[in-house]
């Protein structure tokens, strides 16, 4: 037929977004054994202040209200045998190895 126009109906389409990973609040890095390194994301509220846990989920970091110190731990609270403590209102700076952990491990703002 004279005057008529063939549509297409190909579309293309676009990869589906992914979007960027998140920022961590923290990360620990150094020299720390055994190795508390990596992204810490806020997790809530405890002592008072924001808690940070890794992304893996093995270490916390977390602010210790009775003594006035940041940890960098197993566990979330308590009184952990082995540990990283900082003794500042600050979490970012070189933690202090306690117990049977060794290594001066570092908290910087990511």
């Amino acid at each position: 037929m004279s005057g008529q126009k063939t549509i297409s109906t190909t579309f293309i389409t676009q990869p589906p977004y992914v979007p960027p990973p998140p920022t961590p609040d923290y990360i620990i890095s150094g020299n720390g054994n055994p190795s508390p390194n990596g992204n810490y994301f806020d997790a809530g509220s405890y002592g008072g202040k924001r808690y940070y846990q890794k992304s893996t989920a093995d270490y916390f970091l977390w602010w210790e209200s009775f003594l006035l110190k940041w940890t960098i731990s197993p566990t979330l609270g308590g009184s952990p045998i082995s540990f990283w403590e900082r003794q500042n209102a600050d979490p970012g700076g070189i933690y202090n190895s306690v117990g049977a952990f060794s290594g001066n491990p570092t908290a910087t703002e990511g």
